[in-house]
């Protein structure tokens, strides 16, 4: 990424820009209200170390993932979750990193305006691995660049297994989805959960899904802002036509109309700590070996990237062993 002048800093908080309730109908309104209370802004010092509850009230960066089968399908699931943020230490290096990994060795990394990034990834990649790694990604790179952050996200992300990779959490949704099934309920459920998934259907080669009113409505009448429209008109054109591998439209953003999916997550979550609701057993269809962070034997434990591509000492001392084995 180009260097930039920052319109965000220490001491300068990133200025969210959802102050009211959006023009969205009563649907709208009433979702603002109920999230609003717990969202409410507080400055967040960046040496400030905060809890789990402070931490999700300032989920003020997200991730979402939008992934279509190879072949003839019709169906683009998506689930997206927040990430704390403090909005002023900066962001765009955690960015880079976390879809880095999510994306893999072949993502390619865009940029729409300063504070929304995307990983285009086309390949044979599994579902159930993006999944894994929107777990266990923002674990190492809170750790380096938000320590104040980092042992709460740490747990945040923990309780997300259940959530995400158990057996009957929000990632079966996203994989049925992603495996055809057509449904197109909205992004936003009073279900008590701290993500979100729903489905966008291609008609002829545009976009649908199910906004806040249960009306159908083209993704890119969606944005309240510049970047946003590029953003998605990207991911239209991402996603046209058929392809012969797995495609996946992976977006980080840290804007200022990232306020908008932590006031959803506030009133979706609500007062409901739901996370233990959620057990799991040898048949769930995603593991999480080490009780903490989702690790295949294909990725380093230190550094999170897969091991053919990482330079950390302890993996070149397996691989020396392994060799001499």
């Amino acid at each position: 990424m180009a260097a930039v002048e920052r319109d965000y800093g220490i001491g300068k908080p990133m200025e969210m820009i959802m102050q009211s309730a959006p023009n969205a109908g009563e649907e709208g309104r009433r979702i603002w209200e109920k999230g609003m209370p717990a969202a409410a802004e507080i400055i967040i010092s960046p040496d400030q170390e905060i809890g789990v509850k402070e931490a999700i009230r300032n989920s003020f960066s997200f991730v979402q993932i939008a992934g279509m089968r190879a072949g003839e399908s019709s169906m683009v699931a998506n689930i997206s979750t927040g990430f704390s943020w403090d909005r002023q230490t900066p962001m765009e290096d955690a960015a880079q990193e976390i879809v880095g990994i999510i994306g893999g060795n072949e993502v390619q990394l865009v940029w729409f305006g300063p504070h929304k990034l995307v990983g285009l990834v086309k390949g044979d990649q599994k579902p159930e691995d993006k999944l894994a790694s929107l777990v266990y990604a923002p674990v190492g790179a809170y750790e380096r660049y938000f320590p104040n952050l980092a042992r709460a996200q740490r747990e945040i992300q923990r309780r997300r297994v259940g959530e995400i990779l158990g057996s009957n959490g929000n990632g079966r949704k996203f994989l049925d989805i992603f495996n055809g099934e057509e449904n197109l309920d909205r992004a936003y459920r009073d279900d008590g959960q701290y993500s979100f998934v729903w489905g966008t259907q291609k008609i002829d080669d545009m976009l649908v899904a199910t906004n806040l009113d249960n009306k159908p409505q083209s993704i890119t009448e969606l944005a309240t802002d510049e970047d946003t429209k590029q953003m998605l008109e990207a991911m239209q054109e991402f996603f046209k036509g058929t392809d012969a591998q797995n495609r996946y439209f992976i977006e980080f953003d840290f804007s200022q109309t990232a306020s908008c999916v932590n006031i959803s997550s506030n009133a979706q979550h609500g007062s409901i700590w739901a996370w233990d609701t959620f057990s799991f057993s040898n048949s769930d269809i995603l593991k999480y070996p080490n009780g903490e962070t989702y690790l295949s034997d294909k990725t380093c434990s230190s550094c999170h990237k897969e091991k053919e591509n990482c330079t950390c000492k302890k993996n070149k001392e397996e691989n020396k062993a392994k060799k001499a084995a």
